[in-house]
């Protein structure tokens, strides 16, 4: 296989995650990161996420959110997502408004 870009790494990732191989998902995020020429995106994130809940593994998703913590450059737009929805929420447009409608 050519060079791998972070597109390849996630597809790896999610398809070990997606059919049960949580471990070697797990070995592939690794690998990505000790290579260093490539950084999670978002997706990646998502993916290795569910690999720890799936995992029952609360000390590899604690290591997974530091990491995110310390990433400036990443937009992670379900957080931004939740922030919005709060802010929404508590604006007088949405008071009255059920808080779990999604309109």
């Amino acid at each position: 296989m050519g060079k791998r870009d972070v597109v390849t790494w996630t597809a790896m990732l999610g398809g070990y995650a997606q059919r049960g191989y949580y471990e070697e998902a797990v070995r592939i995020f690794q690998e990505m990161l000790q290579g260093g020429e490539v950084q999670p995106n978002e997706a990646t994130l998502v993916n290795v996420l569910h690999v720890c809940a799936s995992l029952g593994d609360l000390s590899l998703g604690k290591r997974v959110h530091s990491y995110m913590d310390s990433r400036d450059n990443v937009e992670f737009c379900f957080f931004a997502g939740l922030k919005a929805t709060t802010k929404d929420s508590s604006s007088p447009s949405r008071k009255g408004k059920d808080s779990s409608s999604m309109d």
